[in-house]
């Protein structure tokens, strides 16, 4: 295994997923402060409550997409 490749089987498998899981927390963060503010100032009926789902679909598609690209280029040298 080259030096390249050790730096690449590191980013993928241990930042990639911590990035994730930070990017997660912090949706969870924001969710927590939202649902805080909304039980301080209740919302009127044609307003909308915040939802974090959308975020948490949209960072695991990020990792999803570049686990499969560097999967992809791998294969492509090998």
């Amino acid at each position: 295994m080259t030096q390249k490749q050790l730096i690449e089987s590191v980013l993928v498998y241990s930042l990639i997923p911590l990035f994730t899981i930070g990017l997660l927390f912090l949706v969870a963060i924001i969710a927590h402060y939202q649902q805080g503010l909304l039980a301080q100032n209740p919302l009127k009926k044609t307003e909308r409550s915040f939802s974090p789902l959308p975020y948490i679909v949209t960072a695991l598609l990020f990792v999803l997409f570049t686990v499969g690209a560097v999967a992809s280029s791998r294969r492509k040298k090998e």
